[in-house]
Formats: structure tokens, sequence, C-alpha cells
């Protein structure tokens, strides 16, 4: 067994390949972005984990590395900084042998670092960097602990307080959900939340209403954290019962928007959500389907939202509620809603405002727009 009860590697679960097929499909969006734009970026893992499950199937540090080396953007001119926080000897020594049997190119800087994500990142890592008074290159830390210490909200803060910082948890619900009254749990939970205002939730009616506010409270907290932006993904086991949640955080849009096309992806019924039971009556496939873009029922959204409200700008108005606040990503706003409603009539060249010298079909940045009621 491994320090904490676990075997050194196990077998991957189908809900953990789809975070994979996630953190994938984000990260090579995220790397086209900054890696061509800034001269250093960072990734953390800060649970490393092994580096590889008992059928092969490559772990999450081994998908980031890929992600990155196989880019299909040239990204050589970018130093891209990745490391590993890993508590156990024997996963961290393994994650070890997993790298040296990759091909590394000399712009990507691979570190496997023994010891926990709290002490080693936030107790070196960051410490150093604030004592210096300096900012932390764009950074994406990933944070998928098995249960719900080692990552205080105090060390998520002190993350957010960088710029280009942003964060994708692992928010373990099935596990915390028998501990809420537990007293024992109390000081952890405490520091997960970096408030008490958790403690409200066993006075919730419901089992659903008590899991919704247990997420409604973290995205809250990391919004006070100073992010912006935070969307989440529903992973369910295979008796169909919720697991955990990933959730991103982002200060920036275009982040949120990446995210989002990346969980729309990665779910069928575009309800962010998988569930190995339901992956298992699929014969086990991950299926990836189109399909689940309705323009008539955004449309419908967009008319009740801002309908009579006069000018609202395209790419921050609309785009932010479309975001966050329906299922429909970035996509499916300009051409294959706006530019439907006007091709039909129900938006008039009247009622869009363009940039000089843009014709009739952009709706790119500085487009408002008079959608009626």
């Amino acid at each position: 067994m491994s320090c904490d009860g676990k075997p050194p590697i196990w077998a991957i679960e189908p809900h953990t390949k789809m975070k994979h097929f996630i953190q994938r499909e984000y990260l090579g969006a995220w790397l086209a972005k900054l890696g061509q734009s800034h001269p250093r970026i960072v990734f953390v893992d800060g649970f490393a984990g092994p580096g590889i499950y008992e059928d092969g199937e490559p772990g999450s540090p081994i998908v980031a590395l890929t992600t990155a080396r196989d880019h299909q953007a040239d990204l050589s001119s970018c130093e891209i900084v990745m490391g590993f926080f890993e508590r156990c000897p024997d996963r961290a020594h393994s994650l070890q042998r997993q790298l040296e049997e990759q091909h590394v190119p000399e712009h990507i800087k691979v570190a496997v670092v023994e010891g926990t994500f709290e002490d080693q990142f936030g107790g070196e890592v960051l410490a150093e960097v604030e004592e210096k008074g300096q900012r932390l290159a764009p950074s994406f830390v990933m944070i998928d602990p098995f249960g719900w210490t080692g990552f205080p909200m105090s060390l998520v803060e002190r993350i957010a307080a960088h710029p280009r910082s942003e964060v994708l948890v692992t928010f373990m619900y099935q596990h915390m959900n028998r501990f809420w009254e537990n007293p024992e749990q109390a000081e952890n939970f405490d520091e997960l939340y970096g408030t008490t205002a958790w403690r409200g939730i066993v006075n919730e009616p419901t089992p659903e209403a008590k899991r919704d506010k247990a997420i409604e409270i973290y995205r809250d907290r990391l919004v006070e954290a100073g992010f912006v932006y935070t969307y989440p993904f529903e992973m369910r086991d295979d008796g169909n019962r919720v697991l955990f949640y990933l959730i991103h955080a982002t200060k920036h849009l275009d982040g949120l928007a990446a995210m989002k096309d990346a969980m729309w992806r990665a779910d069928p019924g575009r309800e962010f959500r998988f569930s190995d039971y339901e992956a298992s009556r699929s014969e086990g496939q991950l299926a990836l389907f189109g399909g689940g873009f309705d323009p008539a029922d955004l449309e419908r959204l967009l008319v009740g939202q801002f309908g009579g409200a006069g000018w609202v700008d395209v790419n921050t108005d609309v785009r932010e509620y479309v975001l966050l606040r329906t299922r429909y990503r970035d996509g499916h706003i300009r051409r294959e809603t706006l530019g439907r409603m006007q091709r039909e009539g129900r938006i008039t060249e009247d009622d869009v405002r363009r940039p000089p010298d843009r014709n009739r079909a952009f709706w790119g940045p500085g487009t408002l727009v008079r959608i009626l009621s």
C-alpha cells in the first residue's frame, strides 16, 4: 500500500478517462492561446499520482506533457514549466520513471516534487515568489485530491492573487457528504472553504439541496478569492450517484469559453455531466456525440434576458450571460443564433451597431445589438 492506504497503481475508471479528456481538450486551447503570446507559462498538477494506471493508461501528468509536446501549434519559443507534486514516495518514483520514458523537448521543463502540494507548492514555490514581490507566469493549476484536505482556501487565494492564474479543482462531494456533522472534520471543512458558512449545509431540506448548497458556497468562495468565473462539471459513479465535481475558476471570459467548449465536447447530453453507470450501459464507450444545440431555445433565452433592454455588447454582455447562465457555448452565440435572427428578420440592420467598415455578417469586438422582446 502507498502512504495513504491506496495501492501505488490502480485501475482507471471511466470518469477518470473523461476527466483526462476534459483536461486534454482545455489544456490544448490554453497552450495555444498563452504559449504563443508569453515567453513562459506554468502547468501545475498538485496531486500528480504515479503517472500510469494498471492497464497502461497514462496518468494526468503524462496527458499534460504529451498535450504540450504534440501540440499542433509551434510552442517552441515559449518555456513551458510543468510541476508535478506527489506526496507518496512510491508514486513520485513511478511518475519519475514514466517521465523518463517520454521524449521531452528542450522548451518543456518537467519536475517531480516529492511532498504535499500545500507544503511544496504553497510553502516553497509560492512563498519564494511572494517574498520577491514577483508574479507567477500564466499558470494553470490542477488540484485533484483523493479527499478534501491539502488545498485550503487560503492557498487557493494565494494562487488567485496572480493575474493570469486559474485552477481546476476536483471537489470530492460524495466523500464529503458523509462528514458534514462530524466534529472531527469541522476544522478541515473550515480550511477547505475558508469560512464557516458551509455549516448551514446540514439544514437544507433535501439531499439535492445539500449538494447544490455545498457547490454554491465553494464557487462563491472561489470568486471571493479573486477569480471571476467558475463552472462545474458533474461526475457520477457506477451507481449513478454524484461522485465529484470538476470546478474550473478563471479571471478571463476566454478561459471560461475554452473550458465550456471542452466540457460541451465531453457531454453527449449537454448537461455537463458524465456517469460511469451510463457509460457502462453504452458498452463502456466514452462516446462523444454531436447535436445538443437548439438555436430557437438560445434565442428564447436571449429575448428573455435582453429583450427590450436597449443596446448590449455582443462580446461582453451577451457572451458572459450565455457562458455563465445557459448550457450553450461561445460558438453558438453569433452567427448561429444572432445571425439566424438577422437572416430571418427578427434583428434588423437598425438593431445592430458594428465598427466602421464591417459587413452585416460581423459579430466581433465592438458589435452592439438591440434585441426586441
